[in-house]
């Protein structure tokens, strides 16, 4: 039982499921099928259901021998589907034939299934044209012999060919029929595109679904197939009742001449092919209607022959509809099931193992497989959630799905934005950025001497994430105002303001720190008025002042404030939740300092601040990372005088600081390091000097004692700044923002002084498409959410 989905390059996307059967073992009932649809090469990935219907974790990969695509989603960003279609990938199961798309060669590839080892796939020949530019979708006639191709790009409609046992696929004389759809390619969509094609049961027809928009419908184009296999010139309209707009999928209803389309703009459509009318063809059929409350985004269907009902799939919930269709072809939604949510629910298929149905449903975001057990009517059950990233990357292809995302600010003095950036499963950033209102602006401080560069704020920690409870903290410098997200853990991207943004407590706040359980937020102040303030966090208000927390440093300073030298840079909890630490930098006529704060119970702080002074030879003491290891109570500090300062906060007799002394390391050849990371996979630090776009690995024993690994540029004036580390499954990887350049850097930091980068991601034109305009030198911040 073969089925298919698709994928594309830095995010997660599919297609359809095809149904076959092979049992070769009384072990494997069959095999699934997926394309990965990745621009540098398209791959197959064929997986095998057991005789239970469940999915099994090997996979084996092969070439499409071709390239895939993404189509270009209106309004912006791409997401899941990137194809707009259903049939991408068939099977037929008495050929043993699977057909599939190449959408960005132009290009349809066929493959035998071993009879012995249904996951053992064989390309027929080589991939043909297909006649037309991006093809969507690919249908079997019924006994296997021809094949037919959607396309939906600039040259768009519909070609057939002939499959030949050596030669693959071979094209049919006097089959390309073009719609002349106004379209581009890649395609924009869905709106306007293609959807589908299918043979009819007869084989007597060509069908395809042309999508349209609310105030111009699309409608079902049909062509009559003659003898020797070729189509009529001009194809018919059956257009959709009134409220139906986007006929996506075409699924045919047993017993009848009639077809069911998904529609995401209402529901679902009834296509009835019966001439009923005295018609003297039947290729224009009668439509209904079905709108379906609460849908946003029904586009995929099939049909279970054991339960007698059809499954529609909603991208938006990531709900399953089950719906019944009388013979009078009245249709009754019967029942629903709700898949993983933020999953992107797409293609689906129905196969039968052993007696029984399944439902595949893929969840493209989180590159899963639902699978359904779907016997009885209205009585469906989840029996199986498949998550198949690890396989298929043993398999030797990438899927790259949605695992989190990073988040910066644009710090724009007319509009502060923060962006939220897909990472995928492998550590690279996707393009499909979204822009969030922080309702405040931002502000740069004055460099000294000028003019300003990058690091506006002067700081670290601008961003902030508490990953298990959701929340995300930023500051709007040029309001004085700190602002609270909560995060959807099924779309990281997608961010809610909790409330409105509090009164920060002091002028030009800088950095701010989320306590563990998400309950305390507290913000440094840079300006004139500087120091900190805490906040408690409300599920629906957001930030309310918690009394007794305001604590000022009194630094002489201006608003904004003019640095780096004698600004602050960074605040923290201890990882005690005991104190809260911030960084204060010093001029060079006078060293600066960490200023510790105690916490009591109530959360209230101490009412002045001790000073832990740096070492001999710091003087900036700026980004602050906690050093994890078992026995000592120490921070790192970068610190653009030297390199780096270490703090430990445990006396030689085992007891807590609250003031300490500290030991500064200088780094050769240093200019600006001021930002720290900490890797959990090497057990390393990563400190980031802006001056010279080097990255500088550091080991810390467990005397404290620090020691140079290897070092890594990054390229020339990009101005690295803000670092964050992120965990995604067993890999760690390091994210830098480089804010000259407008580009974060990705480096894999697994192993120990072998950092290797593997993406640079530019961020101006995904920020275009997503609305938003910044400044380069304004860029500021690096954080992550990942998601459990």
């Amino acid at each position: 039982m073969p089925f298919f989905i698709q994928f594309l390059f830095a995010y997660l996307f599919m297609t359809s499921v095809g149904a076959a059967t092979s049992r070769p073992t009384t072990t494997t009932a069959g095999a699934a099928y997926v394309i990965t649809n990745d621009p540098g090469e398209n791959k197959v990935l064929a997986f095998t259901v057991g005789p239970d219907g469940h999915l099994e974790p090997s996979v084996k990969a092969f070439s499409a021998a071709g390239r895939g695509a993404h189509g270009i989603n209106v309004p912006p960003p791409n997401g899941a589907d990137p194809l707009f279609s259903q049939g991408s990938v068939v099977v037929h199961t008495k050929s043993r034939l699977l057909a599939t798309v190449n959408a960005g060669s132009n290009t349809v590839a066929l493959f035998s299934i071993d009879a012995e080892d249904p996951t053992h796939l064989t390309l027929i020949g080589r991939p043909a044209p297909s006649g037309g530019e991006f093809p969507q979708s690919v249908a079997f006639n019924s006994q296997g012999t021809g094949v037919c191709v959607l396309n939906g790009g600039r040259v768009n409609g519909v070609s057939c060919f002939s499959t030949h046992p050596i030669f693959g696929l071979i094209p049919k004389p006097n089959t390309l029929r073009l719609l002349g759809r106004n379209q581009t390619t890649p395609p924009t969509g869905p709106q306007n595109n293609l959807g589908q094609v299918i043979f009819s049961s007869d084989d007597s027809k060509v069908i395809a679904a042309v999508k349209g928009n609310p105030s111009a419908p699309g409608f079902i184009a049909t062509w009559t197939v003659s003898r020797d296999g070729s189509l009529s010139s001009k194809f018919t309209k059956s257009t959709p009742a009134p409220g139906g707009a986007m006929p996506f999928s075409l699924t045919p209803i047993p017993g009848t001449n009639a077809i069911l389309s998904a529609d995401p703009a209402v529901g679902f459509e009834i296509y009835d092919f019966d001439n009923r009318k005295g018609r003297d063809d039947e290729t224009v059929a009668t439509s209904r209607v079905t709108a379906v409350s609460g849908q946003k985004a029904i586009c995929w269907s099939t049909f279970s022959s054991r339960s007698g009902n059809f499954y529609l799939v909603d991208a938006g919930s990531a709900v399953v509809r089950e719906v019944h269709i009388a013979k009078n072809l009245d249709a009754t939604v019967v029942a629903q099931y709700q898949l993983t949510a933020g999953s992107a629910t797409i293609d689906s298929e129905v196969a039968s193992v052993n007696r029984n149905d399944f439902l595949y449903v893929l969840g493209a975001n989180n590159a899963e497989i639902n699978v359904l057990n779907v016997n009885s009517p209205g009585k469906g059950t989840v029996v199986q959630t498949f998550e198949f990233t690890s396989a298929a990357k043993a398999a030797g292809a990438t899927i790259r799905n949605t695992a989190g995302a990073a988040y910066l600010i644009t710090n724009d003095p007319s509009g502060n934005k923060l962006l939220a950036i897909p990472i995928s499963s492998d550590g690279h950033l996707g393009p499909n950025l979204k822009a969030f209102d922080t309702q405040g602006v931002g502000l740069h401080g004055i460099f000294d001497p000028p003019p300003n560069p990058q690091d506006g704020l002067f700081s670290a920690g601008s961003v902030t994430v508490n990953t298990e409870e959701r929340l995300l903290a930023t500051v709007n410098a040029g309001s004085n105002t700190v602002a609270l997200f909560r995060i959807n853990p099924s779309d990281p991207t997608e961010l809610t303001m909790i409330g409105k943004p509090a009164p920060s407590g002091g002028e030009f706040p800088q950095s701010v720190a989320i306590d563990s359980a998400g309950t305390q937020v507290c913000v440094l102040n840079g300006g004139k008025v500087n120091g900190v303030n805490c906040f408690d966090v409300h599920p629906t208000q957001g930030l309310t002042q918690k009394e007794n927390t305001l604590r000022l440093l009194d630094r002489p300073q201006s608003t904004p404030p003019v640095g780096p030298n004698n600004t602050v840079g960074q605040v923290i909890f201890s990882p005690d939740e005991t104190r809260i630490i911030a960084s204060v930098k010093g001029p060079p006529s006078s060293p600066g300092f960490l200023a510790t704060w105690t916490l009591s119970p109530s959360g209230s702080l101490s009412s002045t601040f001790f000073k832990s002074p740096v070492g001999t030879g710091g003087q900036l003491p700026f980004a602050l990372s906690p050093i994890p290891i078992p026995g000592t109570s120490a921070i790192i500090a970068a610190d653009p005088q030297v390199g780096f300062t270490i703090f430990n906060f445990l006396s030689p007799e085992g007891r807590e600081l609250l003031e300490t002394t500290s030991v500064a390391t200088v780094i050769p050849n240093q200019f600006a390091n001021c930002w720290t990371a900490f890797s959990a996979r090497s057990g390393n630090f990563y400190v980031v000097d802006a001056g010279t776009d080097v990255v500088t690995e550091v080991k810390v024993d467990r005397e404290l004692r620090a020691t140079l690994v290897n070092q890594y540029a990054l390229g020339d004036n990009n101005g690295t700044i803000d670092s964050q580390v992120a965990t995604i499954g067993n890999n760690d990887f390091l994210f830098v923002l480089a804010a000259n350049a407008s580009s974060i850097h990705v480096l894999d930091v697994n192993e120990p002084g072998r950092a290797s980068k593997i993406q640079t991601f530019e961020l101006t034109q995904p920020a275009k498409q997503a609305g938003t305009m910044f400044i380069p030198i304004n860029l500021q911040g690096m954080a992550t959410f990942i998601k459990s």
